[in-house]
């Protein structure tokens, strides 16, 4: 039986990070790589960070070809979820629009894979962790955003997760031990 569970964050909360760790346990699913590879299907010539631009996703999952682009893309990329019995888990900042939860979610069901079991997590350390993650990572220009600015971000980010299903989760080795106990796998010991 799958068990779900899908992970948002603010851009540099450590999402990718945990799922990677998880990746040992679960078939995991990246959001922006999915969102990119279904935007070049349905615009092969667009920019390639216009692919987690939600605005565009919000004017694009209007239309039917954009829905099936996302289908096909999933699909695609995550045919193992054919005959995947184990838990499922899906990372990404953009999971806090229902609207994409929605495709996605077709998108598995489309794919066979029991949705019967579904957990919404958020990961959400203090501004000073992104921001040093963000450092630390160093993609694009947001290594040159200030603390400050990845405060209003943090800021902005949380207000658009009130009103929805995820339990929020301030640490990630937290996070990655309740992830654990979810779907029922052994405790590795980090701390």
């Amino acid at each position: 039986m799958n068990h779900i569970v899908y992970i948002i964050g603010a851009s540099g909360s450590g999402k990718t990070s945990l799922a990677l760790r998880l990746a040992r346990i679960a078939h995991v699913i990246h959001t922006d790589q999915l969102a990119l590879i279904a935007a070049m299907r349905l615009c092969p010539f667009c920019k390639p960070g216009s692919a987690g631009d939600w605005g565009l996703w919000q004017a694009l999952l209007q239309h039917t070809s954009a829905i099936e682009a996302l289908h096909y893309s999933f699909l695609q990329s995550h045919s193992i979820c054919l005959s995947f019995q184990g838990p499922i888990i899906i990372e990404g900042t953009i999971l806090v629009w229902e609207q994409w939860r929605a495709a996605l979610r077709a998108s598995l069901a489309m794919a066979g894979v029991d949705m019967s079991r579904e957990s919404f997590l958020w990961l959400d350390p203090s501004p000073e962790k992104i921001h040093r993650n963000i450092l630390e990572r160093a993609r694009g220009n947001e290594a040159q955003l200030s603390l400050d600015q990845v405060q209003e971000s943090c800021l902005r980010y949380s207000n658009l997760v009130l009103d929805q299903p995820f339990d929020k989760h301030c640490s990630s080795s937290r996070l990655e031990q309740v992830i654990q106990g979810l779907v029922g796998a052994p405790e590795t010991g980090r701390g």
